[in-house]
């Protein structure tokens, strides 16, 4: 279980924990770091470390997570209003 951490400005060790977890969630899935679903994949990221995760792996993880719930959703969407 990780701990709630209080809103403050991140440290520059922390933002390069979380600017590695992002560049690879974005490499691993092939997500453009400049695009919509990378802005949301960062956010995500932020929002978990605040939390209180600190472990690289778990927050990669989780964003993995949030990327697959989020394409589900989508294409589950995208199939009920495509013509047959």
């Amino acid at each position: 279980m990780f701990q709630k951490r209080r809103c403050e400005a991140l440290q520059p060790e922390e933002i390069d924990l979380l600017q590695r977890a992002f560049d690879r969630i974005c490499v691993e899935e092939c997500v453009a770091r400049d695009s919509v679903i990378g802005e949301y994949l960062a956010a995500a990221l932020i929002q978990q470390y605040q939390a209180g995760e600190t472990d690289e792996g778990v927050l990669v993880d989780r964003a993995r997570d949030r990327l697959a719930s989020m394409a589900s959703h989508h294409t589950l969407g995208a199939g009920a209003s495509t013509p047959t």
